[in-house]
């Protein structure tokens, strides 16, 4: 029962700093930063819960990372040109 609990807290927490950094970015980026995550929970899997290494983890993680950083340029490429999303 008390772990249900932690569990909701940081759920609490979690929300509260997205919608906090939601106040003091742009959206594109806190987004962005936001599906970061997942690669990142992936990588946390096969290096400490010994969770099987696959190739769709890798290409998954690398689809995400590449459309980040797609997104992240062409948010810095507008906002260089003067133009606001």
């Amino acid at each position: 029962m008390v772990l249900a609990h932690r569990h909701r807290a940081h759920i609490i927490i979690a929300h509260f700093s997205i919608a906090k950094a939601m106040q003091n970015a742009e959206a594109t980026v806190v987004v962005t930063m936001d599906f970061l995550r997942l690669p990142l929970i992936a990588v946390v899997g096969v290096l400490f819960y010994a969770e099987p290494f696959e190739v769709a983890l890798l290409m998954g993680a690398m689809l995400m990372l590449c459309g980040n950083l797609i997104n992240t340029l062409h948010l810095r490429k507008s906002i260089k040109g003067g133009q606001r999303i």
